[in-house]
């Protein structure tokens, strides 16, 4: 078992454009490319502390011949959304939308990145814990073929 620690301003950000910072070892709260072969993404309410900021992404980036096999472990979407895509940035194919709480199904990649943009709705509801906590491994394109079999 693995424990994380979220660092509420870890990231930078300058108007849209966010400079990605790789993580080795922890999970980030916003904007960052994830390329352990395990790990954690979680959203917090300090994700948008400051003004303007309703979004973030985060970018899992695993070697070569290697997919990506995410889940979630909590959902509290009260009308925000959770963009996954099979690559490395938002032109990539869509894999699903998530925007209610009882998504259950496991994602894998087709190749070895997998890109997630959270967006929030604009609104708080006072002491109500909104957003997600995912999981995700390194599985090998064996692993997958064997287990769609």
């Amino acid at each position: 078992m693995f424990f994380f620690h979220i660092f509420p301003n870890f990231c930078e950000f300058s108007c849209l454009t966010v400079t990605w910072r790789t993580v080795s070892g922890s999970a980030c709260s916003c904007g960052c490319r994830l390329t352990e072969p395990h790990g954690m993404i979680t959203s917090s309410p300090q994700l948008f502390s400051r003004p303007g900021r309703s979004s973030c992404t985060w970018v899992i980036t695993l070697p070569q011949g290697h997919r990506v096999h995410l889940w979630f472990d909590a959902l509290k979407m009260d009308g925000d959304s959770i963009i996954v895509r099979d690559g490395n940035d938002s032109s990539a194919p869509k894999i699903t939308i998530i925007k209610s709480d009882d998504y259950k199904d496991s994602i894998v990649s087709s190749g070895n990145n997998m890109y997630l943009f959270y967006k929030h709705n604009g609104h708080w509801t006072n002491g109500t814990r909104r957003g997600f906590t995912a999981s995700y491994k390194t599985e090998s394109r064996t692993e997958s073929k064997r287990r769609n079999t």
